[in-house]
């Protein structure tokens, strides 16, 4: 009965660290690919998660066709993005939804 017991409480605090663990920051890149876009001089971008602004951030373009990388810490989960990307002769305005689920870098296609 006591192996029991002692296995039941080491299980149920597994599954605590593992919700908890979840809600933790993590390191992700979000890499904006603009080869839609060319021309393109500035992305910003505001991430949301339930209508709240919780990052923005305004990045130049690469003059060639390389992607925006934009490190950021983000809990797993599902967040908008309101993109503005600066583009002669009038700015394009986008919304993209990303999931956030582990470290590493997350691919957000621009183009319209």
């Amino acid at each position: 009965m006591r192996a029991l017991a002692r296995l039941v409480a080491i299980a149920g605090a597994m599954a605590v660290g593992a919700v908890l663990f979840r809600s933790w920051p993590r390191d992700v890149t979000l890499v904006y690919e603009l080869s839609g876009l060319p021309g393109a001089t500035a992305v910003e971008v505001e991430i949301r998660r339930g209508g709240q602004v919780l990052r923005s951030a305004r990045m130049r373009a690469p003059a060639g066709p390389e992607p925006i990388r934009h490190p950021v810490r983000l809990p797993d989960g599902t967040y908008d993005l309101a993109v503005r990307v600066e583009l002669p002769p009038r700015p394009v305005r986008l919304s993209r939804t990303v999931e956030v689920d582990g470290d590493g870098a997350i691919r957000v296609p621009l183009s319209p």
